[in-house]
């Protein structure tokens, strides 16, 4: 599945006090859960950039100028939270990055009934011709032969085996594609590195170690959220912002027999009164 992440307005829960990750207008992930959701592996992680959660595949492909603008919640200089506005490239928005390494999947080589001068032949000395084919373009010169296809001690297949002991010829020197690919896929499918020719041998060079973890202590991009309904606050918690239910809060007090909001009021409409009636004498 093509991963996609769409704005969501999440409903208001039924609580007096909840936490601002009940306003994210998109779901967040961890390297785990988006494999999970996606069925694939998130980009590798980027260490230029900050760590970003969530995306946003409603951008994706935009050309803005000025970027594109989100709501989050974030504290001030002073540490209050409070509403802002941040603005990314679409580019950004579109992507998530997160840290930790890339798990790539492991190259499984399927069996054969295949032999050779009666002997049974590794599968991994097997592979595909368009395997073959796609090995020679990227290494960007050879020959695909069929080195099993000899005179004497000629391989024999199944009839419903469609690989082949397919090599790669460069510079005289044959080297069995199956051999190949498997040194190329020695780290995972498709892990990341190049291929290197040098006097006619074909060798894979995997790319270096990359940096899996933010290299300073840049926060993560905020989550962007939904506006604050008219009965909502946000609050500084005891280790995070909240958000309160100023209607629940006031059911709660009017229940418990608390000095409520109202109570407040009406009390300064009563002393406004008596000030009018003690200012006539």
């Amino acid at each position: 599945m093509k991963p996609a992440s769409y704005p969501r307005i999440p409903p208001q829960p039924d609580a007096l006090q909840y936490g601002i990750e009940e306003l994210y207008l998109f779901q967040v992930f961890d390297r785990a859960s988006y494999v999970a959701r996606f069925g694939l592996q998130a980009p590798p992680f980027d260490a230029t950039r900050r760590v970003k959660t969530w995306f946003d595949s409603s951008v994706a492909g935009s050309d803005l100028d000025g970027g594109v603008s989100y709501q989050v919640i974030a504290a001030d200089n002073r540490g209050f939270p409070g509403l802002r506005t941040i603005v990314m490239s679409a580019e950004e928005a579109a992507t998530v990055n997160l840290p930790g390494p890339v798990n790539y999947e492991v190259r499984r080589v399927q069996a054969t009934g295949a032999t050779r001068g009666g002997a049974p032949v590794n599968p991994v000395y097997l592979s595909l011709e368009s395997e073959a084919r796609q090995l020679r373009d990227a290494v960007g010169t050879g020959v695909v032969v069929d080195e099993g296809a000899t005179a004497m001690f000629g391989t024999v297949y199944p009839s419903d085996e469609p690989r082949r002991m397919w090599a790669l010829v460069v510079e005289g020197i044959a080297q069995n594609v199956g051999v190949l690919l498997n040194e190329r896929h020695g780290a995972g499918l498709n892990s990341p590195g190049a291929w290197k020719v040098e006097g006619g041998l074909v060798t894979w060079v995997p790319a270096p170690p990359p940096v899996t973890e933010p290299l300073d202590r840049k926060p993560a991009r905020e989550v962007p959220v939904r506006a604050l309904l008219a009965n909502e606050v946000l609050e500084q918690g005891r280790f995070a912002p909240v958000v309160a239910r100023t209607d629940k809060r006031q059911q709660t007090q009017q229940a418990s027999g608390w000095f409520t909001a109202g109570d407040r009021e009406m009390l300064r409409e009563c002393r406004e009164l008596l000030a009018k009636i003690a200012s006539r004498g």
